[in-house]
């Protein structure tokens, strides 16, 4: 596989990494400038690693490739284990919806359609290649964030939702929300903040994502109802 890119005629390789990358780190927002070496997942730690191939692929075959970390992406079609899915079926079923680290959880929600514009734009510009003082090319490489830049509280992304679901007609008026919440404990793997700082995204492609979270769960709730019936 390796001997195949010798010949290669790739352009510009995109591929998705993500948030969970930055792990436990505490400063804010994430800047793709800071360490990443410390992943609370395993799923970070392949991310991690899909970087550091994609780098050493980057060097060694000239390949101009950029990676983009996706800040928590959620959307119709998506994911069932996604939380704003999950939350939904258990929430129609009568079901209690568990709320992390007692809701003192901040995530950087990105609507894939912000993902996929990030992604188009990406697309259309590669990182150029040189070469360094010793004549050898440079790795033509990238990573960009692509999130909002403004972080939600999961209990405020979580009435909204409720809100949604109600306008909609998926849940009655009536319904009880409190007594179908449950505050619990951090999850292992899990993080308190992701929080995106994409100045570079914005700078090098003129794109920063800003579909706000009411707009993106009122198209969730009516693709919800939609499906549902």
């Amino acid at each position: 596989m390796l001997e195949a890119y010798r010949y290669n005629k790739v352009e510009h390789l995109v591929y998705a990494s993500s948030s969970s990358v930055y792990g436990g780190n505490k400063k804010v927002p994430f800047s793709v400038e800071d360490k990443v070496d410390n992943p609370v997942s395993l799923y970070a730690a392949t991310k991690k690693s899909n970087e550091l191939i994609a780098h050493c692929y980057s060097k060694l075959y000239n390949i101009p490739t950029t990676g983009l970390r996706f800040f928590t992406v959620y959307g119709p079609a998506g994911r069932p284990d996604m939380f704003y899915y999950s939350a939904t079926e258990k929430l129609v079923a009568g079901k209690t919806i568990q709320i992390f680290n007692y809701g003192n959880c901040k995530r950087d929600f990105t609507y894939v359609d912000d993902i996929v514009e990030g992604v188009f734009r990406v697309m259309q510009g590669a990182p150029e290649k040189a070469n360094g003082e010793d004549g050898l090319p440079l790795p033509p490489y990238a990573i960009y964030n692509i999130g909002g830049g403004t972080p939600e509280n999961l209990l405020d992304y979580i009435s909204t939702l409720q809100e949604e679901l109600v306008r909609s007609g998926v849940l009655p008026e009536d319904y009880d929300f409190e007594g179908h919440r449950e505050l619990v404990p951090m999850q292992p793997g899990d993080v308190p903040v992701t929080y995106a700082d994409s100045k570079a995204l914005e700078e090098d492609y003129g794109f920063r994502p800003t579909i706000g979270i009411r707009e993106e769960l009122k198209k969730l709730s009516d693709c919800y109802k939609e499906y549902s019936n």
